[in-house]
């Protein structure tokens, strides 16, 4: 062929072909349309975005599931996409790409290319790339690591190396939510910059050993950036082959508290050769809470005696916490603990479960709202909370059942009928007519209740957690409703979940 523009050789041999992952690797581009959670019937202007997909192959199980080639990136680089397209190394075209599983939790998502089967352009796109095979197991420490993407500042691939500095528990979500798991992490010290987010790290061998995915930054760090390993990697593609969609990794459904105080093991009456961890918590929704009580000893999860600090042996010279061992498996599986209660030492099959805090930290659904006669009320969600506060903020609590939400009255939208309370903002609601508010769907169906049932004298009366109360005359909230929502440009009055 003839050589290209900047070419060192007349035969234009490429000089990063045999770079690992460099022929694997297509650089992304998503615009996003994130909801806006202040304003829940609008979205938030749209913004652009550009990341690092890499090709990998899904086998097939049966005839009816043959393998497939598909993309693999970051959640986060396609979270809340409008459009999504990819260019591979060394093309001018682009191809729409769509979403088959986005998993925030542990920030991966797999793309599927958007090309009819047999046409040329997708024979094209695919022979263009080299599917990456995921390494079989972690890497050691100090191994050579090489970072293949598309970080800002340039158009070209761009390949950084380090070496594997550390293996732990790490939380994967930006802000460091207190409702989202900690999963195994790798910590290199080759540089991640934006851009680089979803790209492969590959060892010498060409195996990829993890997905880039974010890196520390602030006054005092260097050098320290993260990898998501194929253990997590390899969890995510199998929960999407079982299931069909993302289900998570498996949760204890309690909370433990270390016993590395004498005193408390004393207390326990726990014997010198038994170690563990006290359960603090059950949460009521979870299936421990069938098997477990507070107070509780667990000593061992399958063949790993757990020690006073909550660890269990990892590798040579390492240590985990126990947490690492129900997180290789999957929600619903079962798995043996040894428990000590009551002075007798007992084994017990737990059931996992996904962990769901009181305040979702992903909701499932897009934004809900209820309006009544200017009063928006919402439930309690950590999108809503990083919207109004930004990063400041903290929220761990369990579930007293599966309906439960906590319902805020976010704002009051001005008429006639709210005068006097537009000072009022995000506070928790407690109770309409004396009727305790479990979640914005009972909210709603008890609107409904009261409208259908109402009098001229009929009122509603909200009690607010901080002991406010507003009370509305039901009557006027009904005329009032549709010209409150139409000075806002409010098409809805409600959006709630099927």
């Amino acid at each position: 062929r003839l050589p290209s523009i900047g070419d060192d050789s007349e035969c234009g041999q490429d000089d990063m072909g045999d770079q690992p992952g460099v022929n694997s690797v297509v650089k992304v581009f998503c615009t996003h349309s994130e909801p806006n959670y202040s304003a829940p019937w609008s979205s938030k202007p749209q913004i652009s975005s550009t990341s690092t997909a890499f090709a990998f192959t899904v086998d097939g199980s049966a005839e009816e599931r043959p393998s497939r080639q598909l993309l693999l990136t970051n959640a986060h680089s396609v979270k809340h996409a409008a459009v999504i397209q990819v260019k591979t190394r060394g093309s001018s075209a682009k191809v729409v790409c769509r979403p088959l599983c986005v998993a925030s939790e542990c920030d991966l998502a797999i793309l599927e290319p958007l090309l009819e089967e047999g046409d040329a352009r997708a024979k094209e796109f695919w022979d263009t790339l080299e599917p990456l095979k995921l390494a079989r197991k972690l890497p050691k420490l100090g191994d050579d690591v090489t970072v293949v993407g598309y970080p800002v500042g340039g158009d070209n691939t761009s390949v950084s190396q380090g070496v594997v500095s550390r293996i732990d528990l790490q939380e994967y979500t930006a802000h460091g939510s207190a409702g989202a798991p900690r999963l195994l992490a790798i910590q290199i010290d080759a540089a991640i910059n934006p851009g680089n987010s979803g790209g492969p790290a590959v060892d010498n061998n060409g195996r990829c050993i993890g997905v880039a995915f974010q890196a520390l930054r602030g006054e005092g760090t260097e050098n320290i950036s993260y990898i998501i390993p194929t253990e997590i990697v390899k969890h995510f593609l199998e929960d999407f082959q079982k299931h069909g969609k993302y289900t998570g990794f498996g949760d204890a459904g309690f909370v433990a508290q270390p016993l590395e105080s004498a005193y408390i093991r004393k207390a326990l009456g726990m014997p010198a050769n038994f170690t563990g961890v006290r359960v603090r918590r059950v949460d009521a929704t979870a299936p421990a809470a069938e098997i477990l009580k507070v107070g509780d000893v667990v000593t061992s999860v399958g063949e790993y005696q757990i020690a006073n600090d909550g660890t269990v042996p990892f590798r040579q010279g390492e240590r985990i916490p126990f947490s690492y061992l129900l997180q290789r498996h999957f929600v619903g599986d079962t798995v043996p603990i040894g428990i000590r209660r009551n002075g007798n030492s007992e084994m017990l099959s737990l059931k996992l479960s996904k962990a769901d805090p009181l305040v979702p930290v992903e909701p499932r659904y897009g934004p809900e709202y209820l309006i009544v006669a200017g009063l928006v009320f919402l439930p309690l969600t950590e999108p809503f909370l990083l919207c109004e506060y930004g990063d400041n903020f903290e929220s761990e609590a369990p579930r007293k059942s599966a309906d439960d939400e906590v319902v805020i009255l976010h704002q009051v939208l001005a008429s006639e009928l709210t005068v006097g309370y537009h000072d009022i903002k995000c506070l928790q609601l407690a109770k309409l007519n004396g009727v305790q508010v479990k979640n914005l769907r009972q909210l709603a169906d008890e609107v409904a209740r009261i409208e259908l049932e109402a009098s001229d004298e009929s009122m509603m009366t909200f009690e607010l957690v901080n002991g406010d109360v507003v009370v509305i005359p039901v009557k006027q909230a009904m005329q009032a409703n549709e010209e409150i929502m139409k000075r806002n440009k409010i098409a809805k009055r409600m959006n709630l979940r099927e």
